[in-house]
């Protein structure tokens, strides 16, 4: 593969895992029935991450219970700097090949993109002057039209994750460093000793109320990691415990 892998979990028992291979095409293995099935081809000239979002929809019946498709999306970006969209419906919806979604605006990375819980998906690239757009994809299968998000705060791509509720974006702002913004607030990752620059964009979870966790690679190529608990102050988030870890170093 020639790009980090992206993971989705599509239900309690299946996972997929996709990444861009040597040939340019998204590619993408199934993890089910304890196990991993071959990487599949899903075809496409994709440059960087593929994104994978899950979406969950009834499908109506006259007569017995009700059955439910799910379906993985796929987000890539096009040497041409387009957004790329492919689906998986499964044994009854077949994989759909990559298609521009249209009405493109210019993004500088790869994009990303999160599901809300009545099957609507919200995309979200950076533009090559730091602004993050948004678009939404409704359950109906209707696109929105693109809007700002925020204005002049990334560099590369964005990263989006669903945290206590509400989401958050991690991504570098023009300075180098690394942060994150939920709603109106925008927090940059620091040390006491002052701010750190990163040089790929972080990875943020969380695994309690309040918590965030955000990984980074450092510019010397360490692992940079960071907690913070509890009320967060606006503008800064001073980091607790901050060991950086070396990467292995390569047998000779």
């Amino acid at each position: 593969i020639t790009s980090a892998p992206t993971l989705c979990a599509v239900s309690s028992s299946e996972l997929r895992v996709a990444a861009r291979g040597g040939d340019g095409a998204a590619w993408v293995a199934r993890y089910t029935g304890g196990a991993w099935q071959p990487f599949t081809s899903y075809g496409g000239s994709i440059t960087g991450e593929v994104t994978l979002v899950t979406t969950r929809r009834r499908i109506t019946t006259v007569l017995g219970p009700a059955r439910y498709q799910t379906v993985v999306h796929l987000f890539a970006w096009s040497p041409e700097g387009k957004v790329l969209w492919a689906r998986d419906g499964g044994a009854t919806g077949g994989v759909s090949p990559f298609e521009p979604i249209g009405a493109d605006i210019p993004l500088a990375a790869p994009p990303t993109a999160y599901a809300l819980d009545d099957g609507t998906i919200v995309l979200l690239g950076t533009s090559p002057e730091g602004n993050v757009w948004s678009r939404a994809l409704a359950a109906s299968g209707a696109w929105g039209s693109w809007q700002i998000v925020y204005k002049n705060v990334a560099r590369g791509a964005v990263r989006a994750r669903r945290i206590d509720g509400s989401v958050t974006l991690v991504g570098v702002g023009a300075n180098g460093v690394a942060q994150y913004w939920e709603g109106r607030s925008h927090y940059e990752v620091a040390r006491a000793s002052g701010t750190t620059v990163v040089s790929a964009t972080p990875s943020l979870d969380s695994r309690a109320p309040g918590q965030r966790q955000l990984f980074a690679r450092s510019t010397g190529g360490g692992l940079l990691w960071c907690r913070s608990e509890g009320a967060l102050s606006e503008g800064l988030v001073v980091v607790i415990s901050p060991p950086v870890l070396p990467m292995p170093e390569e047998e000779s």
